[in-house]
């Protein structure tokens, strides 16, 4: 988040009209004393008018909020598969995402929305500012993305994935327990 913040002024400076949502609870700040909110609206200074924080919100309405969104920001740094990268996958947003865990294999090594590194502001702000100056590109980003979350995530196939998981797990205990002369019979 903290990347995010340092790239907010450069993309206000190019589009000052441009407004950014933080959609969650706020946690703490890296600098530790202060919450994120109280740590991005310094971080931005005069931009603060051009920011809203909503704090936590039911499923129902982050759905809504989706749809007042052109593009999503994720530059998470550990997240492996965040379901709220596939939410604004469904919703056909433009997305820029983490390159850092799932959101790389997600968003189809950037070929569904921009990857930048996580810890990089000068990144962040120039793949917003392209999402910005190209809506045709956004709107083709978010329109794969939707595809992609179609196809590939859909209950039909993580079904399927799922169910072979379980199976292979249920193997390797069997295999494991006849390695151990235990055939699970209990004593």
């Amino acid at each position: 988040m903290a990347e995010l913040a340092a790239a907010i002024p450069p993309v206000l400076a190019r589009f000052p009209l441009v407004k950014f949502r933080f959609v969650g609870k706020a946690g703490r700040s890296p600098d530790g004393r202060l919450d994120y909110q109280a740590f991005i609206e310094e971080s931005v200074g005069q931009g603060r008018k051009n920011l809203e924080f909503t704090g936590h919100l039911p499923i129902e309405k982050v759905h809504e909020y989706f749809g007042q969104t052109d593009i999503c920001v994720f530059p998470s740094r550990w997240e492996n598969f965040p379901n709220v990268c596939l939410e604004a996958m469904a919703a056909g947003r433009g997305i820029i995402g983490s390159s850092a865990g799932g959101m790389a294999e997600m968003l189809d090594q950037g070929r569904a929305g921009i990857l930048v590194r996580p810890e990089s502001p000068d990144e962040i702000a120039a793949a917003i500012v392209k999402l910005l100056s190209q809506p045709a590109e956004r709107m083709r980003l978010g329109g794969l993305a939707r595809q992609r979350v179609l196809a590939e995530y859909n209950h039909d196939k993580i079904g399927v994935l799922l169910e072979h998981s379980y199976e292979l797990a249920r193997q390797r205990h069997r295999a494991a327990k006849a390695e151990d002369g235990n055939d699970g019979a209990k004593f």
